[in-house]
């Protein structure tokens, strides 16, 4: 579990409650619930977190293109109808 679902030959970067439960059941055998996941990993202070994404080590061809979409997408706006 600490090294993470990647090393398990999962395609996630960071583990969920459910996850780990269904991970538990499939390599284990041990059936529990997602809350039982949770309330244990509570008690022994792991924490689940979501995975962040850090702009720096973003593919900086892929970040050009991307504010080149966005700007595109503000000369296309259309006026907003008022209906007074």
């Amino acid at each position: 579990m600490i090294d993470g679902p990647a090393k398990q030959g999962l395609d996630r970067a960071n583990w969920t409650h459910e996850e780990l439960a269904a991970h538990l059941l499939k390599t284990k055998s041990i059936r529990t619930s997602r809350s039982a996941v949770q309330r244990f990993c509570s008690k022994i202070d792991i924490r689940l977190y979501r995975p962040t994404y850090r702009h720096l080590r973003g593919n900086p061809d892929k970040q050009a293109r991307a504010r080149e979409d966005l700007a595109d997408l503000g000369k296309r706006r259309r006026p907003v109808n008022s209906s007074s």
